[in-house]
């Protein structure tokens, strides 16, 4: 027992002494993050509509207007320069892609067409983040961005392009790590013009320098 609460001192004093404080921070004003979110919302909201069934006596039932082959998550890049201990500025670029077949309901032919799809979004967006507690290793923090958004649809042989502004709220975020490596969790939102949210909660890993 002794041996262990031992071992638990050291890996606590030597975690200390390699936390980052407010001095810290200010010899290393760079991050970069890497991360992915939850977009569960952005496709309950989107493809949760289910499409008539077909009049033809016989003929199947299908439920759902969509079938996806590839669902990826929101997936981002985030670099930020803290100008001081609890102020900072800079970009995030994210990414939402999808792929599967589209039942489509011909009324006038009583029956179902099937179409392959692509759809995808691009947001690039300024943000700046305020951090408003200070510990050895974590810091708490809110943020807030508004920018650009593209989204990219292939449908069968028909391709479309939509271009609307993006923003993203940071409510809660926290920030747990050492002098470099650290990792994030984030709740809040992020939106378009022509969907919200895209975006509830996400998990980043980034480096300090």
């Amino acid at each position: 027992m002794k041996r262990i609460i031992i071992i638990m001192t050291l890996l606590i004093a030597w975690n200390s002494a390699q936390a980052e404080t407010k001095e810290t921070r200010a010899e290393n004003p760079h991050e970069l993050r890497i991360g992915v979110g939850d977009c569960s919302i952005y496709y309950a909201q989107r493809y949760s509509t289910p499409v008539p069934p077909p009049v033809v006596p016989g003929a199947e039932e299908i439920g759902d207007s969509r079938h996806f082959d590839l669902i990826l998550p929101n997936i981002f890049i985030d670099y930020q320069y803290r100008v001081n201990s609890w102020f900072a500025a800079g970009v995030q670029v994210n990414t939402i892609w999808d792929k599967g077949t589209d039942y489509s309901y011909n009324r006038g032919a009583n029956d179902f067409q099937l179409i392959d799809f692509t759809e995808g979004w691009l947001h690039v967006i300024p943000s700046a983040t305020f951090t408003y507690f200070h510990r050895n290793w974590v810091n708490l923090y809110s943020g807030i961005g508004v920018g650009y958004a593209m989204q990219l649809e292939t449908k069968g042989d028909t391709r479309n392009v939509w271009h609307t502004f993006a923003a993203q709220a940071t409510l809660l975020g926290i920030s747990v790590g050492k002098n470099h490596w650290f990792g994030t969790f984030e709740a809040g939102a992020l939106f378009t013009g022509r969907s919200m949210p895209d975006r509830c909660f996400n998990f980043a890993v980034g480096y300090r320098f």
